[in-house]
């Protein structure tokens, strides 16, 4: 299995909605920018969890619910989440210009801030 993006996804600006199903649609094409970018990320986690990493952080997108973070003239951040308890969410990002789509990150685990509203309301 690769860990880099090695194909484009034709992406369509002008309908959030639709771009998501379209990232959806894609997700098993949907990787980290550069083998560098895989190798950071996958060595932040135990040997067992590596072979799962994509498959976990392609769930999440099929799953989750999103939000934009960026839209400055067609590129951007969006963030898919699940809420795992009322402290909790798991999170991937995604950032999107061009023609690319590529993974960001992908946190298993993340603190839902208590200074900002939840991001899964």
């Amino acid at each position: 299995m690769s860990y880099s993006n090695n194909e484009d996804i034709k992406i369509n600006f002008s309908n959030i909605d639709e771009l998501v199903q379209k990232i959806r649609n894609e997700v098993d094409n949907i990787r980290f920018g550069s083998e560098e970018a895989a190798t950071y990320h996958l060595m932040k986690h135990p040997v067992q969890q590596q072979k799962a990493f994509l498959e976990k952080a392609h769930n999440l997108i099929l799953n989750g619910k999103y939000d934009l973070k960026n839209y400055p003239e067609k590129e951007f951040e969006i963030e898919f989440m699940v809420k795992l308890d009322d402290k909790k969410y798991s999170s991937c990002c995604l950032k999107v210009f061009g023609e690319k789509i590529i993974l960001a990150t992908y946190i298993p685990v993340r603190k839902i801030p208590k200074k900002v509203p939840d991001p899964l309301k």
